[in-house]
């Protein structure tokens, strides 16, 4: 886990972030070579092209951004996650080819983008394919608590031991039948009630909770789960995770509010990682055209009392103060 800006950073998106931007470079020859140029070699070409190129490159990167297709723990080996990136690399192509190749804005030559970009898309659905081959059984692997050891719980488990490669692995049960507590299912151990998650969670570094009780669920263990969400535990519902697994959805283990939800979930898909992305743009831009203002602010807050200009917080939501001494007066 990295720090940037004071922030933790997991290292995988960078991995996968770099890995695309070595599939853009790759590319940048290939559609040169396809597209039959006249001029002395890619790399002359590259030379004089270079802004619009590296330009090219990061509406990539935002649209794969926007796509939600910098989550490493997605499985890029999938149908539909490959369909994604395919269509992410399309709507990318599409961009470019109107912004730098347009009749009254020509800038690069549409046949080097039409090839640079099938080119890609090629590259980027190996390059994703290779990364969920390597990491996700190897260096991603999650252990998997399931909520619910009834039929829809033995058979999310039941799946997920035939998914070798998916990275996840069942670390039990849990169960508020105090006859199953102490007994196990398929392998796996029914290690306590739904009282206990945050300590199983805890105990056995949990890194998903799949929640597999078909009838109405608690108010305390919903608000748990909410809470276990924020605090970075993924949290998700058994025929969801058995759709992402086994490609279809479990009919029998499904109630139209999940449908109902599942199409709201699907919706955002591209609004939540937009929505960031603006906010990020419209903050960075405010900082750029203020900060002359914030100089004058800090320079006047100085010059009018002592102690530090900014002040922090800690995790406590107290205010971080300056050590005084003892002969301070009070």
């Amino acid at each position: 886990m990295l720090k940037l800006l004071g922030l933790p950073v997991s290292i995988w998106p960078l991995l996968i972030l770099a890995g695309d931007v070595v599939m853009f470079g790759l590319s940048v020859p290939i559609g040169f070579a396809l597209s039959r140029r006249t001029l002395e070699s890619p790399w002359f070409f590259v030379d004089q092209f270079k802004i619009p190129i590296i330009l090219m490159g990061l509406t990539y990167i935002v649209v794969l951004y926007v796509g939600n297709l910098y989550d490493h723990y997605q499985d890029f080996r999938r149908r539909e996650s490959i369909s994604q990136v395919i269509l992410a690399s399309l709507i990318g192509t599409l961009v470019v080819v109107i912004v730098f190749t347009l009749p009254t804005r020509h800038v690069i030559g549409r046949g080097f983008v039409e090839w640079q970009g099938v080119a890609l898309v090629w590259l980027l659905v190996l390059w994703r394919c290779a990364f969920s081959a390597i990491a996700l059984p190897l260096r991603l692997q999650r252990k998997v608590l399931i909520i619910g050891a009834g039929k829809a719980g033995q058979e999310i488990l039941a799946t997920i031991n035939r998914c070798k490669n998916s990275g996840l692995v069942a670390a039990g049960f849990l169960d508020d039948n105090p006859q199953k507590l102490g007994t196990t299912i398929q392998g796996s151990p029914v290690l306590g009630n739904t009282g206990q998650l945050d300590e199983m969670i805890r105990q056995y570094k949990i890194g998903m909770v799949v929640v597999a009780i078909t009838h109405e669920k608690s108010p305390p263990l919903l608000n748990n789960l909410v809470r276990l969400s924020f605090m970075g535990v993924q949290v998700i519902d058994m025929p969801s995770l058995y759709e992402v697994l086994a490609g279809k959805i479990p009919t029998d283990h499904i109630s139209d509010v999940w449908l109902l939800f599942h199409s709201l979930n699907s919706a955002k898909v591209y609004y939540r990682p937009f929505r960031r992305l603006i906010d990020l743009v419209s903050a960075a831009l405010g900082l750029a055209l203020t900060w002359p203002l914030w100089i004058l602010i800090a320079a006047a807050i100085k010059t009018d009392s002592r102690g530090p200009v900014f002040s922090a917080r800690n995790a406590w939501g107290k205010m971080a103060r300056p050590s005084t001494s003892s002969n301070s007066a009070p």
